[in-house]
């Protein structure tokens, strides 16, 4: 048997008790992997079928293409129109007034055209639209294969 001495220093023992630290990471740990899974949100996407080799292009499609030096021209059934920007929406609504088809305008454009004309060639087709939100017109980018 030990007998203490009875010094005037008195010794502590510096240890930490870590047990309530770890119960305490893990109820923290628990609670996030639980409110994980809520708290992911995702954005929809529609992606487009894959393509058919055998398929063929709608005759009366009508297809915008924007040129290099950035004129307009709108081509549906083999006839092609040039025009300037500000009358497109015109043009898009006299050929959806003539055809009961899907109104969906294909926008082409050369690799050369800023973006921003693009966008706003875009802007202009969905303007010809007669609903509020501009749903009635769908447009679509004509997408090309890489060599």
């Amino acid at each position: 048997m030990g007998i203490s001495t009875g010094s005037s220093s008195r010794s502590h023992r510096n240890d930490i008790n870590i047990t309530p630290l770890i119960d305490v990471v893990l109820v923290l740990l628990i609670i996030f992997l639980v409110t994980m899974p809520v708290t992911l949100t995702g954005l929809p996407a529609q992606v487009p079928p894959p393509l058919d080799s055998n398929a063929t292009t709608d005759a009366l499609a009508l297809v915008v293409t924007v040129a290099a030096d950035l004129t307009i021209t709108a081509e549906q059934a083999g006839q092609r129109q040039s025009m300037e920007l500000a009358d497109l929406p015109r043009f898009i609504r006299n050929r959806f007034d003539q055809h009961t088809t899907d109104k969906v305008v294909f926008v082409d454009f050369d690799e050369q055209v800023a973006w921003q004309f693009v966008v706003e060639t875009m802007d202009q087709v969905r303007s010809a639209a007669r609903d509020v939100h501009h749903d009635e017109i769908a447009v679509a980018l004509v997408v090309k294969p890489e060599p």
